[in-house]
């Protein structure tokens, strides 16, 4: 899925000495400081509706009674089960407590956030910083595909493809599509047990921990994930929110 467009051309951010900021250290340009102050409040929004999803999953699972007998939480479960491709009967009114209890501990595995570092250096590969063909004429900001012509654009330079570049109408349609491969797809299972693991651990996942569980995503592998951690490393800071910051004192 990989482009990698763009990705060595990046120059240092050039700043004023008497009003130094928390990039200076970064090797960003002026333009790839564009990209990430208009895409990572995207990225964000999406991250905050799985937070919320998640956020009301854990309160069901100690609701047994109420998240299986009344309606509107039962409606919503089997939703977002069958969202999360589970199947839209992945809940059932007559399963067990205990069945219950197992079945949300899955759909948790499921619906969880992916580190905001991680999520905006795939979007910076694959994109050359939102430069890529796909990105400027299709939305597509993560190289998704789809298999049939009129799901999206052919890729560049093969004939006959057998596989097409999905297109979406918002960058944030290419954004929720993506979070929702990881989260689903059985290629990123070793990245979704790693998450679970550390959150049972009482942590917080980082885009640092997580990196090495993606290396399916490109089929460069080793190479992909390389790339990965020197975007996250040198392009990325690690309190994404100063971009917010960086943002409004510019408007």
């Amino acid at each position: 899925m990989t482009s990698f467009a763009a990705y060595l051309s990046c120059q240092p951010l050039e700043t004023n000495s008497t009003n130094k900021t928390q990039f200076e250290e970064l090797k960003l340009s002026k333009q790839n400081l564009d990209f990430l102050m208009s895409f990572y409040p995207k990225v964000k929004n999406e991250l905050t509706k799985i937070e919320d999803d998640r956020r009301l999953i854990a309160w069901l699972k100690s609701k047994y009674f109420i998240s299986l007998h009344l309606g509107n939480y039962y409606l919503w479960l089997r939703h977002t089960a069958d969202k999360y491709r589970m199947g839209n009967d992945f809940f059932t009114r007559q399963m067990s407590e205990e069945k219950f209890q197992l079945k949300m501990d899955s759909l948790l595995k499921r619906v969880d956030v992916i580190p905001e570092r991680l999520v905006i250096a795939q979007a910076i590969l694959e994109s050359g910083w939102g430069n890529s063909r796909l990105a400027t004429e299709a939305n597509n900001y993560f190289g998704m595909r789809c298999f049939s012509p009129d799901c999206g654009i052919p890729p560049y330079g093969i004939e006959n493809p057998d596989y097409w570049h999905r297109r979406y109408n918002l960058p944030e349609e290419s954004i929720a599509d993506y979070l929702l491969n990881i989260n689903t797809l059985k290629v990123y299972e070793k990245f979704r047990t790693t998450r679970q693991s550390i959150r049972k651990l009482g942590g917080e996942p980082t885009a640092e921990e997580l990196v090495e569980a993606l290396g399916g995503y490109s089929e460069t592998g080793e190479t992909y994930v390389s790339l990965l951690k020197d975007v996250i490393k040198f392009y990325l800071p690690d309190n994404m929110e100063i971009l917010l910051n960086q943002s409004n004192a510019t408007n």
